[in-house]
């Protein structure tokens, strides 16, 4: 069972949550490409969660694997132009991100 989440545990007081502070990644540029590029490569030890926010013109898609694409199957998570999308993740899970093949936007990722 999981413990409820309290107003002392989101201002960092329950002594079960690491008081951490956040890793802000800046501006990953995504081009136009055809392979997904990883977005994780300094990930943070210990890391619990990723915000990433899309400060492009196009959506992206985020996945755990390198063969995210934007259409079909194996299509990613898609974050909009000007969304922030937050994911539970730990420090061992891979990120990758990808654009449509004709478009193009950046990133910003923290880490906490």
């Amino acid at each position: 069972m999981v413990a409820a989440r309290t107003v002392e545990t989101v201002l960092g007081n329950d002594t079960n949550v690491p008081n951490t502070a956040p890793v802000i990644t800046n501006a990953i540029a995504m081009t136009a490409t055809a392979a997904a590029i990883m977005l994780s490569a300094n990930a943070k030890g210990g890391r619990l969660k990723v915000e990433i926010t899309n400060e492009g013109a196009n959506t992206v898609y985020v996945g755990f694997t390198a063969g995210v694409t934007a259409t079909g199957a194996t299509k990613g998570i898609p974050v909009a132009n000007g969304a922030t999308k937050t994911l539970e993740l730990g420090d061992g899970v891979d990120l990758y991100g990808i654009c449509a093949s004709t478009e193009s936007a950046t990133l910003q990722l923290v880490e906490s």
